[in-house]
């Protein structure tokens, strides 16, 4: 490792941050190919990783892996999340990795999280093996359902209307009463653009709320435990129907049981691409 030199990305600019990204994101299962402005505002501002927490590795000038961090809370747990973790496809010394993942363990410790969080698609065990072998062990897998039809429930008359988020906000000591993946948690919600709120209202409380986009991107769908089984997340997802090409309805949920059955119920039905969430513990 002696010809290869780390970098932190806060003391680069934005243009060299970019061009490492372009250099290892081919190496990946999940590929975007997004301009410079839209992949700040992806990773720095939607998905809350830091330049502070970034790093680059490069062989001479060439940048040839890198790794994006950023700190959030994880089931209510201060965590160290890896947002990206790409080497070029050049290279296949694994050490390079191995190295950026012990820096990002030591900012975990320095920052006093309590564990390590990220994502990896089911199937690439290569990366798999990579994490495992780094301590990082399997918690909750991600799934993402899409609307096939057919619209053949019975609907439920209830009054949905467009809500703040700041009313959302105030339900948070019960939101998380099951485990969410952390981009279905409202606060990374609020930082996408253009999301839409609908909420079903119990008087001046809220049993339901739904939290979606025009494109037909259900970030979270939620009812009140007192109100369950009632209809009331069907008819939120009957409304957003009347609005948005039913075809193009998704939404994705970590692993529970209850919520995958709820939407296979209503014609939704599975991709093949899963996500797993993997975690390892900061010991300090």
């Amino acid at each position: 490792m002696e010809d290869y030199v780390t970098k932190n990305c806060s003391g680069l600019n934005k243009a060299d941050i970019y061009k490492a990204y372009l250099e290892c994101f081919e190496d990946l299962i999940i590929r975007e190919e997004i301009d410079e402005a839209e992949f700040f505002k992806k990773y720095f501002i939607h998905e809350a990783n830091s330049l502070i927490y970034s790093y680059i590795t490069y062989d001479k000038e060439r940048p040839v892996a890198l790794l994006l961090g950023g700190i959030i809370r994880y089931d209510d747990i201060k965590t160290m999340r890896c947002g990206f973790l790409g080497i070029s496809r050049d290279y296949k010394d694994i050490q390079i990795l191995e190295n950026l993942l012990e820096v990002h363990y030591k900012d975990a410790l320095t920052k006093k999280c309590c564990m390590l969080l990220l994502e990896v698609a089911e199937g690439s065990e290569r990366v798999n093996s990579l994490y495992k072998k780094n301590g990082y062990e399997n918690a909750y897998f991600i799934k993402t359902y899409i609307f096939k039809g057919p619209r053949n429930w019975v609907e439920k008359n209830v009054s949905i209307e467009e809500i703040d988020i700041s009313r959302i906000r105030k339900l948070k000591p019960i939101l998380n009463e099951t485990h969410m993946n952390w981009e279905n948690d409202i606060d990374c919600i609020s930082k996408i653009d253009s999301v839409i709120y609908y909420g079903v209202l119990d008087r001046y409380n809220i049993s339901g709320f739904m939290a979606f986009n025009m494109t037909g991107n259900i970030f979270r769908i939620w009812t009140h435990p007192a109100h369950r089984n009632k209809g009331i997340a069907r008819a939120l997802i009957s409304k957003i129907m009347d609005i948005i090409d039913s075809e193009n309805l998704k939404v994705s949920v970590s692993s529970n049981a209850g919520i995958s059955n709820f939407l296979r119920r209503l014609g939704f039905e599975k991709e093949d691409l899963t996500l797993i969430e993997m975690v390892k513990p900061v010991l300090w």
